[in-house]
């Protein structure tokens, strides 16, 4: 692997992240103005305490088990805010 590699690389995952920055502020504003809230009242307090989990996790510790258990989190988010859309969108 060369220089140009981890550049690109790199980028991809900066783009990636870039589509993924702010769907929940998105999804929830969508649907309070919607008149949808109580779409994404039920799980709110899951996904906060997913994400609290997920900070607190990367503070402590960058070994592998933490950046899986990170992750997990990560993935309980983006599968809660998944069903919201689905639920928005139905």
């Amino acid at each position: 692997m060369n220089a140009t590699d981890i550049r690109f690389s790199t980028g991809l995952f900066e783009k990636i992240m870039e589509i993924f920055r702010f769907p929940l502020a998105a999804v929830v504003l969508a649907a309070v103005v919607s008149g949808n809230a109580a779409v994404t009242d039920p799980l709110a307090l899951w996904v906060l305490g997913a994400r609290v989990g997920q900070s607190t996790v990367h503070l402590a510790s960058v070994s592998n088990e933490a950046v899986m258990v990170r992750f997990g989190l990560f993935l309980v988010q983006y599968a809660i805010i998944t069903w919201w859309i689905l639920q928005l969108i139905a």
